[in-house]
């Protein structure tokens, strides 16, 4: 169970992370869609609270079956939901 708090740790810090660098785009970047950006924040707001509640079917159901997964942690890629 240690390893999976810290797998999820480690994912929720890298989705973090990433949400954070997504504010230093190019003025050649897209422009910003609303909708798109209100989904993301809603789907890491379930993430968050599924991650704070350690509930794990809850955090999983938020991934479809054929999800491609990256971690820092061996072996780096997962495909699929079983697989990750």
């Amino acid at each position: 169970m240690n390893n999976m708090k810290r797998l999820m740790l480690l994912t929720f810090i890298s989705i973090a992370l990433a949400s954070l660098t997504a504010g230093a785009q190019t003025k050649n970047a897209a422009p910003e869609n609303a909708d798109s950006t209100q989904e993301i924040r809603a789907w890491l707001d379930r993430w968050t609270k599924a991650f704070t509640k350690q509930d794990v079917d809850s955090i999983m159901a938020l991934y479809t079956d054929d999800v491609v997964a990256y971690d820092i942690v061996p072996p780096l890629q997962y495909i699929g939901k079983a697989a990750y």
